[in-house]
């Protein structure tokens, strides 16, 4: 046989490399990520109207990554996703109500602040028999001194 031939062979056994698979890394659904996000915003302004819809926007999409998911992965994002916007649906109620419930409150508290302020609304009608509401802060804020501040 040939010299040449022989090298050949050597160069094709040599040239053919090996191909390991690679296997990519695991990322989190972006579904748990939004829902856990959506949830923490409407934690933080539970006292707003986006308090609703952020956090019934968060529960479904919750919903929809833990239905469709095989995997642990996102899992508990998504469970924190659906807490928060639990916790804060229940916080909105509570806090509405006892605002709600103490509203009759608020009427001796509003008629007092009239009466330091000199205005004098009747609340029936609308008219105002006192002075007009820029000249009593006028007249409040030249009476100031500099030893009334703290």
């Amino acid at each position: 046989m040939n010299e040449d031939y022989m090298f050949e062979e050597e160069i094709n056994e040599q040239v053919q490399p090996e191909f390991t698979t690679v296997e990519e890394p695991k990322r989190k659904s972006k579904l748990a990520i939004i829902s856990c996000i959506l949830g923490v915003f409407s934690l933080v302004f539970f006292m707003s109207f986006f308090n609703v819809i952020t956090a019934v926007i968060s529960i479904i999409l919750a919903i929809i990554f833990l239905a469709t998911s095989s995997g642990k992965q996102g899992k508990g994002i998504a469970i924190t996703g659906i807490l928060a916007s639990i916790i804060s649906i229940f916080l909105c109620i509570v806090s509405w109500s006892l605002i709600f419930s103490n509203i009759n409150h608020f009427e001796p508290l509003y008629d007092e602040i009239l009466e330091l302020y000199g205005l004098d609304m009747d609340i029936d009608t609308g008219n105002n028999d006192s002075q007009d509401f820029k000249e009593i802060i006028k007249d409040s804020s030249d009476d100031l001194n500099v030893d009334d501040t703290l």
